[in-house]
């Protein structure tokens, strides 16, 4: 590490031999501001007007409709929820949804960690010191002296001459001084104030922050994936439960017409036309009737906890649900269609940001022992007073570099490589899936559109069928067999309608997901 400061005394003057150095630090010049990280997205607040749906207690949630948006769920009339609608709350309150966007939260922090090596930086110090002599002589102060006693000594000589005689005396006087141990106080008072900024540092910074920004967008799509999984599981579960609840139709239906069917054979046995294996065959339908409106009855129940589940509100909670349909496929073309698959699904997206991210990352791992130009500026009082008398002004540059860095930047840039070549790996994986889902999505809409028709038909024949049986038992020219048999196929007839009916939304659904178009509520 090469240091070059310049010091230059504010106020004061400046002891010999001092020195300051600087501290190495991070921005280069040559690259550009870091730029705004824009607003952190927050995870937003649980609505209050929510908080009927989360019960605790034992008591029965209020039912889920469209007025449980607007604040009031127990609005009677209003109108039932949407698929769309119950989207709306599972963005609301899923925890996978929250636990996406808390993990784009901080990722967003990591960024902000990262660019503070691109911006300058002020540190404050300051220190004060008291320092008391118990005994002896106080450092940095000499010594009391004081005196210990006096002693005198002389001489006297005498001369004679040519016209008299003189007479000198010389006295000599002597003292001794003895040193004291003296009891005192030191004080010192230091405040530096430091602004570090690099200079260059072969762009290993702005790579890194590069990385980090890519992981952002990144980060962004898995919470767009996390949105569109839960809207298509939604709308799933949605279109499954208003299923169940047709086909639990279907059977009451069904009990009503074996019903009927065992009032015209008691009514013909009662009369003497009928034959008591004729009443006995209407009652057993009509329990096997009523058994399979049970069975129909809980699972559609089992299909209204699984929408519950899926929105995030209590499993008890009922719901109302509206007879809508989803919008048709974007696109009739599966060419098309996959095209617009890899332009916006968030998981193709998410890839290639990922990709651009392990890019940045090798840029900066091959600058790992790069040189390291940077400079700090100091302002600095310090004294021996409570209040600093001497002040400094230090500006320095500081040239840093590891010429041999035992291997870490040769590792760094072998795991950076290998990285990129993971993340192409895994952009393929993700866009042949992609290809696979709208594929098989396509197919299977096609499919189901192709046999409403047929199901269509096939119920009006039933309904025919089972007419001209009565008819003819009624006349006496048939038998009552033949009302059982065109009653299940009829039954059989009216759930194929059913179920055939109920895919259409199902895959309308699935395209959207496979495509990337489905809800983008952020």
């Amino acid at each position: 590490m090469v240091s070059i400061n310049r010091v230059v005394p504010l106020t004061g003057r400046l002891a010999a031999g001092c020195f300051m150095l600087a501290l190495p630090i991070s921005l280069s010049l040559a690259q550009s501001p870091a730029q705004d990280l824009g607003a952190t997205t927050t995870v937003p607040p649980r609505d209050p007007r929510l908080k009927a749906l989360q019960t605790t207690d034992t008591q029965a949630p209020p039912d889920v409709t469209a007025a449980t948006l607007q604040g009031n769920a127990n609005i009677t009339g209003s109108r039932p929820l949407t698929a769309d609608e119950a989207v709306k709350l599972a963005i609301k309150l899923q925890p996978g949804i929250l636990s996406a966007r808390a993990a784009l939260n901080a990722q967003k922090g990591r960024t902000q960690q990262v660019s503070a090596g691109l911006r300058p930086q002020v540190q404050v110090a300051g220190s004060y010191n008291r320092a008391t002599t118990l005994n002896g002589v106080r450092f940095g102060a000499a010594a009391t002296a004081a005196p210990a006693g006096t002693s005198s000594s002389g001489s006297t000589t005498t001369t004679t001459g040519g016209t008299g005689t003189s007479t000198t005396t010389t006295a000599t006087t002597t003292s001794t001084t003895n040193f004291v141990p003296s009891i005192g106080v030191i004080v010192g008072a230091d405040v530096q104030a430091t602004l570090k900024q690099l200079i260059f540092d072969f762009n290993h910074t702005r790579d890194l922050v590069k990385q980090s920004r890519a992981l952002d967008r990144a980060a962004d799509q898995n919470l767009a994936k996390a949105i569109a999984d839960a809207s298509f599981e939604v709308k799933q579960a949605f279109y499954q439960y208003r299923q169940g609840l047709n086909l639990a139709r279907v059977y009451e239906l069904e009990v009503q017409n074996r019903q009927s069917q065992l009032d015209l054979a008691q009514s013909r046995y009662n009369v003497g036309l009928g034959q008591p294996v004729d009443v006995y065959s209407a009652q057993t339908a009509k329990s096997e009737a009523v058994l399979n409106l049970q069975v129909a009855r809980d699972n559609a129940e089992q299909a209204r906890i699984t929408l519950t589940l899926a929105i995030g509100i209590d499993p008890r909670t009922p719901i109302q649900l509206a007879e809508v349909d989803e919008p048709a496929a974007p696109a009739t073309d599966v060419n098309a269609l996959v095209t617009m698959a890899l332009k916006q699904r968030p998981e193709a997206l998410q890839a290639r940001e990922t990709l651009r991210a392990t890019g940045y990352a090798f840029s900066a791992a091959r600058s790992t022992n790069a040189p390291i130009v940077s400079g700090a500026m100091n302002v600095i009082s310090e004294g021996d007073q409570f209040v600093p008398q001497n002040d400094y002004l230090t500006v320095g540059v500081t040239l840093s570099w590891s010429a041999f860095d035992g291997g870490l930047t040769r590792g760094r840039t072998q795991e950076a490589r290998a990285n990129i070549v993971a993340a192409k790996s895994q952009l393929v994986a993700v866009e042949q899936t992609i290809k696979a889902d709208v594929s098989s999505a396509f197919v299977n809409l096609r499919s189901v559109e192709g046999r409403v028709t047929v199901a269509n038909a096939e119920v009006a024949n039933a309904e025919q069928n089972v007419q001209v049986a009565e008819m003819r038992y009624r006349t006496g020219v048939g038998q009552f067999v033949d009302i059982i048999n065109a009653q299940a196929f009829l039954l059989n007839a009216r759930s194929n309608q059913v179920n055939t009916l109920a895919l259409i939304p199902q895959y309308r659904a699935a395209i959207q997901h496979a495509v990337g178009a489905g809800v983008s509520i952020r």
